[in-house]
């Protein structure tokens, strides 16, 4: 009995002190589940033993990440430099991480993984460092070499078709997303399908394929219709496309028609539709009007705040076209550029803006 005892108590010591530095896993609704053992990542689950052995799994979907027990100290400070925006720290910590002689895969897949997120975000924050869309595809490319059916596998497939875009590597990036939109469906996770259309949308639209973009933006819309996704990015993708291809009277019926059938509390797409109207009055040379649409919708619609750096952008676009007749719209459009670039960092939009403030600034 004695015996029975000294060895039960030796496997509760065994087991508690194994938990010591267990992993943690974080939700992206927010909080997490600590003190368990990660077995596996997949596409569909995050698989783990709980402190009593018992087996256990979440839906993959559901988490953000997971900190491993073994995580070397440059790791973690790389996540924390990248969450800061501190992007050459950042790229500096994840490359130590990767080259300790830690043997875990866990660590060549999140530090490969992480690295090129941290090179895509810098090039997004910095056109003059666009050289990192290549270092971000290269990294991306190596993670996803390491286990092809990791939980990363939706968001590496996607940045790097969205590196090859930034790149102007079109037929690659297709090819991507045409995989990552074939996987999607087959393991039947709908928002990555529903990003993998708008993607090749967006591609053909940037080939200047506009009828092959819209074709894609209205699939994109009846997919997300028939799986109750959000729709409102494939509304706009399309009046956007009707403006870039000349057709404006189109155009501006499209969005007229969605202003009448949006939901008014869905800020967003209200916002959305506001930029595509004067969007498209811009490109027709109605700069008075496209201003005055841009300017009420930035001080009106102020709860609609992703979509206002395209309403920053546009005021900046039309103050560069008013300065014959305003002799201070130069000093404007660098106001609203900036404004952009200091409120939505890494942004599409801001990347143009950050370019329109160098030429300018070099025209000076």
């Amino acid at each position: 009995m004695q015996k029975v005892r000294v060895g039960l108590v030796y496997w509760l010591l065994l087991s508690t002190a194994s938990f010591l530095g267990a992993d943690t896993i974080y939700f992206k609704k927010g909080g997490n589940r600590s003190k368990v053992k990660v077995s596996n990542e997949n596409y569909q689950f995050v698989e783990y033993i709980t402190a009593d052995g018992k087996n256990s799994k979440y839906k993959s979907e559901i988490i953000d990440w997971v900190e491993y027990s073994d995580s070397p100290q440059s790791f973690l400070e790389g996540r924390s430099a990248l969450l800061k925006g501190n992007y050459e720290e950042a790229a500096k910590a994840f490359r130590e991480a990767i080259a300790t002689d830690i043997d875990s895969q866990w660590l060549d897949i999140y530090g490969s993984f992480f690295l090129a997120e941290t090179y895509r975000k810098w090039a997004d924050a910095n056109p003059s460092r666009s050289k990192n869309y290549q270092n971000a595809i290269e990294h991306y490319n190596i993670s996803l070499r390491k286990n092809p059916e990791h939980r990363l596998f939706y968001e590496q497939m996607f940045s790097l078709a969205y590196c090859l875009w930034q790149n102007s590597e079109y037929d690659e990036a297709l090819s991507y997303l045409q995989r990552l939109e074939n996987k999607s469906q087959e393991n039947k996770v709908e928002k990555w399908v529903l990003k993998a259309i708008l993607g090749q949308g967006n591609i053909a639209k940037s080939k200047k394929d506009f009828n092959q973009a819209l074709d894609l933006y209205k699939k994109a819309g009846y997919y997300a219709k028939r799986q109750s996704l959000p729709e409102h990015e494939t509304f706009l993708a399309i009046g956007d496309c009707y403006t870039k291809k000349g057709n404006f009277s189109q155009a501006i019926e499209h969005y007229e028609s969605l202003k009448k059938e949006a939901a008014q509390d869905n800020w967003e797409l209200q916002v959305g539709i506001e930029n595509g109207l004067a969007a498209s009055y811009l490109a027709q040379g109605e700069i008075v009007k496209a201003k005055s649409i841009a300017t009420k919708t930035l001080v009106e619609y102020y709860q609609g705040t992703k979509e206002k750096a395209h309403t920053l952008f546009l005021l900046g676009q039309c103050y560069e076209k008013l300065e014959a007749q305003d002799k201070e719209a130069r000093k404007k459009s660098l106001f609203y550029y900036s404004m952009l670039e200091k409120g939505y960092p890494g942004n599409t939009w801001t990347m143009e803006a950050v370019k329109r403030i160098r030429e300018i600034s070099y025209q000076e």
